[in-house]
């Protein structure tokens, strides 16, 4: 929530809550990590491009600790939280966002396609 980001490190709730997750997934099974910060769903709000990769970094961290490297290394991350066409770019340039989790804009269907156009483009 936004008072936690102002209290904790942005990535320190949803690291809790992916190890969590993780202790029910066996070694080998395909996971794809999904992250939106609860204080831009629905808001209009996006994470900075630099925050969001903070995050993933730490989540693919989380990853690599409970399912190893080969899991790190092959595990889809994907932010969410406010993406649209004009900032999906900014965020697919990040090492560890692999893909965007599209929200209310894919209820626009000129907007979901300029996203989908673009994801398509730069091969994520």
């Amino acid at each position: 929530t936004a008072e936690d980001l102002e209290t904790n490190e942005p990535s320190v709730i949803p690291a809790e809550q992916l190890r969590t997750a993780l202790a029910a997934v066996r070694p080998g099974q395909e996971i794809v990590v999904a992250y939106e910060p609860v204080w831009a769903i629905g808001s209009g709000q996006a994470a900075s491009p630099e925050q969001a990769e903070a995050v993933c970094a730490v989540l693919r961290e989380v990853i690599r600790e409970a399912l190893g490297d080969d899991a790190a290394e092959t595990t889809r991350v994907l932010y969410g939280g406010s993406v649209v066409s004009e900032n999906v770019a900014s965020f697919l340039r990040e090492p560890n966002i692999d893909g965007a989790l599209v929200g209310g804009a894919s209820l626009k269907i000129e907007e979901f396609a300029r996203i989908v156009r673009f994801e398509k483009h730069v091969g994520r």
